[in-house]
Order: structure tokens, then C-alpha cells, then sequence
């Protein structure tokens, strides 16, 4: 079994050893770990059975892991290394309580390129070679099972880049187009920001309103005096999630509104983020939707139609239903990490992953050509005036990995350029979802994937090399 203080004394008295190593045991010696090791609080995430039966497959399919990389942040531990049986790259998370464990994620670890692989990144001074060492990649990273979905790129407007790679549906096999529907994931916050962006424009909204006054539904509810919308599009403060609750599955319709829904929450007090952090929360869109229907009169969805996709040409986004998914759309591909934690499962659909109703939250979908239209009519001014949309990423805060949250917006930079957007998905729900365009309106990238990793890291791969590749035009 895995246990932490062992490896951590392993790997800090090994400064002559390139790695670790963290053993495999026998189903008995694995349940005795369970029971010592991991926090009484892991059963709220995961049955302490199940999380045993991970572990016996991992051991006997793995041998064991040579531990590579080790880094312990709060409660958060982030390894990879390889397997002792067949040398297979995986990396992992595990999550602390007290120096007990929450839980572990283990997955093989894509970062690993093989010999086939093209080098990366290229070096190149034109835009063509540019544009083709990106299908290049690409090309590799699709016959690698790493990446399905489209990818669109435009620089001043001009698309120069949009293709699809990979299957939408299999048995018989429907290939991704540029056309297809992808489920956009949490890439569709962007849409409630920019609807938000829109009131404070006509002066409904403020960014410093507080959420009792704008949504009349939580005007006596707990905290809903001190929480702004500020607060709600940076992650401030955080109102938890909703999708997940039984009660909101039971709720969920085509016609409905999202202040149908403030019950779910209105017995939470927003909690504050930690200083300078954010507190990542789906909960928080849906009250901003809900300030969009208290502003406007009209439903989330009425309004986003009328003010965001007919007026830029959006004719390819659906919110879809609850039943299924739109005819044109990519249905995601997951594998069983839990039988296979190597990654050689057969590929299953994601049904029941995720809701197909898309929302204020996320769920959108739209296709990568749709999404381009939407970022470029973001940064020409034609739907949030330049100094709102300025204001919503001035004030930003630390979020996850290398990106800034601003107010609606992740934010970045690469080769002192600044960049901004949302990416999505994650996780092993068979979405991966990225959108960004550089401040200055040059560059533009979309990608949409049916896969549950690849779409977020590619899109933040793209700008990079394009950003810092080719100089200004």
C-alpha cells in the first residue's frame, strides 16, 4: 500500500536517486492500509470498499509505482511516476486530512510523449509553418488517443485554422466535423458573464450591487447583503455547487427558469474565499442568472438568445433538454480508470456524466466556429462595452495552475502578452473544453473536445505558441 511518510522519507533522503518507489501489496495488507490510512471523512467522497477495490487492481496491474515527481501543497499531494510492470507513465493526486487520506486520482500521464511524437515545441518564423506544426501536433496527439474534438484558430478575425479530429459517436463511427455540437462545459460561464457585462452597460447592474438587490428571491437570505456580483463572477465568495444535487435532477426541465431554482440554495451563506484565491463555484452563475430574470423579465435562456447568439450569428449553440443530447452533437468518450487504471480500457459513452441541459453554469453546445464568433464579437466591443469588459479583468485573483480568475474570465499570458477566456471539463466526464483570445484581439483559439483531458491543456498550448512563436501583426 501506499503510504505517505515512508515515501516521503524515501524520496528526501535520495537526493542521489532519480526516484522513489512506492510498493504494491496484497489485498490483506491493502484493507489494513485503508483502515489506518485513510480520514474518516473519505466516505463522504468515495465508499471506503470501493476505494479498496481500486486499490487491489492498481497494485496487481501495476506492480507497484516508481515515484518521479513529488509535490506536497497544503492538502494536496501531486506524484507521478512508472509503473513496475511495463514502465507506463502515470500521474496522480491524493488528498490529505490531518495527515490521513481523502481520497487518490491516478491516471497515465499524458505529459509523457512518446518517440513518435513530433518535437514540440517547433521552431518556426512563418505563419504557414506555424499553422503546421499545430496540425502536426495535433495530427500526433489524435492518433496517440490523446485528443478528439475541433480546433479553431483566427488571428485578426481570419480563420486559419478549423478542423475536427477523432469519432463523435462509434458503432457505426460518425467522425467530429467542424459542425459537430460539443458540450462546452463550464467554457459557457463566459455567456452569463458577458449577459452580466451587458446590464452593468445599461446601467441595471453594478459590479458592486449586492446579491439581495438583485435578486429579490435572496433578499433575506443569509450573507446576500455583503455578496456582490462582483463577488459571484470572480469566485469570491462561493454558494457550492447544484448540478449534482438529487433535488435539482428532479427539477430539471427545458422551460426552466434559473430563479426556479434559487431554492437549492437559499439556506447557504455564501463563504469567502481566502484572500487573493478564489472558491470555484457553479452555484454563484446560478444567481447571476437569476439577476439577469430579475433585471430583464425574461428567462436566462430567452435573454442569452435575444442578446448574445442571434446578434453575432450564433446559429450553431443549443442549450439542448434534459432527455438527450442534440442531433449534431458529440457524445463524450470516457474510459473505466477504475477497472483500467493504465488507460487500456475500451472507450465508453459519458451518459449520465453530466446533465444534457446546458445552463448559466455551463453545458452549452456549440461548435468550435460558434465559439470563435462569440470571442471575436467579445473583444470588437459588439457585445460588452471595451471598458466594462476591461473592469472584469483588471480585478483578478489567484486560481488554478498558471491562470488568474478575473470577473468571468480566466486569465494568462505567455511571451508578456496577455490572454484571456475559459477553459472546462476535466475530470473523467468525456468533456475538455478551451476558449482564449489575446487581449489585444489577434489571436483566437477554440477547442472542443469529447474527451475528458486534451481540449484545456491544447487550447492553452495553442495560444502559447502562437504568442510567443510569431511576433505582434
Amino acid at each position: 500500500p501506499m503510504r505517505l511518510s515512508q515515501a516521503r522519507r524515501t524520496l528526501r533522503s535520495s537526493a542521489d536517486r532519480p526516484a522513489g518507489r512506492i510498493r504494491s501489496g496484497d489485498a490483506a495488507r491493502i484493507d489494513a492500509f485503508i483502515v489506518s490510512g485513510f480520514s474518516p471523512q473519505a466516505v463522504e467522497f468515495e465508499p471506503l470498499d470501493v476505494v479498496a477495490k481500486r486499490m487491489r487492481v492498481l497494485a496487481e496491474q501495476s506492480g507497484g509505482l516508481d515515484i518521479t515527481e513529488w509535490e506536497e501543497k497544503g492538502d494536496r499531494i501531486r506524484f507521478a511516476g512508472l509503473t513496475r510492470k511495463g514502465r507506463v507513465p502515470l500521474k496522480g493526486i491524493i488528498g490529505l486530512d490531518g495527515g490521513k487520506l481523502l481520497g487518490f486520482q491516478i491516471e497515465p500521464d499524458r505529459r509523457v510523449r512518446g518517440p513518435d511524437a513530433p518535437v514540440w515545441p517547433a521552431a518556426v518564423d512563418t505563419l504557414d509553418a506555424a499553422v503546421a506544426a499545430i496540425e502536426a501536433e495535433i495530427d500526433w496527439r489524435a492518433r496517440d488517443g490523446r485528443f478528439s474534438g475541433a480546433v479553431l484558430v483566427a488571428r485578426r478575425g481570419e480563420v486559419i485554422l478549423d478542423q475536427a479530429w477523432g469519432l463523435a459517436r462509434r458503432g457505426p463511427d460518425l467522425p467530429n466535423t467542424p459542425d459537430t455540437l460539443f458540450h462546452t462545459a463550464s467554457t459557457t460561464k463566459m455567456l452569463t458573464a458577458a449577459a452580466i457585462g451587458q446590464l452593468i452597460d445599461r446601467g441595471e447592474l453594478s459590479l458592486d450591487t449586492s446579491v439581495a438587490d438583485a435578486v429579490p428571491g435572496l433578499a433575506s437570505a443569509p450573507g446576500a447583503r455583503d455578496a456582490t456580483i462582483r463577488d459571484l463572477l470572480g469566485h469570491r465568495v462561493s454558494y457550492g455547487d447544484f448540478l449534482g444535487l438529487p433535488t435539482y435532477q428532479a427539477l430539471e426541465r427545458e422551460d426552466l427558469r434559473a430563479t426556479d431554482l434559487l431554492p437549492l440554495i437559499a439556506d447557504r451563506a455564501p463563504k469567502a474565499a481566502p484572500p487573493d484565491r478564489i472558491s470555484y463555484s457553479n452555484a454563484n452563475y446560478l444567481v447571476l442568472a437569476a439577476a439577469i430574470e430579475a433585471a430583464t423579465g425574461d428567462s436566462y435562456y430567452d435573454y442569452v438568445r435575444d442578446h448574445i447568439l442571434q446578434p453575432t450569428g450564433m446559429a450553431d449553440t443549443d442549450f439542448g433538454t434534459p432527455e438527450v443530447r442534440p442531433t449534431r452533437a458529440a457524445i463524450g468518450w470516457i474510459k473505466d480508470y477504475d477497472a483500467h487504471p493504465l488507460g487500456d480500457g475500451e472507450w465508453q459513452a459519458n451518459d449520465g456524466r453530466l446533465p444534457y441541459h446546458g445552463g448559466p453554469a455551463g453545458g452549452t453546445w456549440m461548435s468550435a466556429r460558434d465559439m470563435g464568433r462569440f470571442l471575436q464579437a467579445l473583444t470588437q466591443g459588439r457585445l460588452v462595452e471595451p471598458a466594462t469588459l476591461a473592469a472584469m479583468m483588471k480585478d483578478s485573483r489567484t486560481g488554478a495552475r498558471t491562470f488568474r480568475h478575473g470577473l468571468g474570465f480566466m486569465l494568462n499570458e505567455a511571451n508578456g502578452r496577455g490572454y484571456f477566456g475559459h477553459d472546462g471539463g476535466g475530470g473523467n466526464a468525456g468533456v475538455s473544453t478551451a476558449a482564449f483570445t489575446s487581449l489585444d484581439g489577434e489571436w483566437s483559439v477554440v477547442v472542443l473536445s469529447n474527451y475528458s483531458s486534451g481540449g484545456d491543456d491544447l487550447g492553452k498550448t495553442i495560444i502559447d505558441f502562437f504568442l510567443t512563436a510569431l511576433p505582434p501583426e
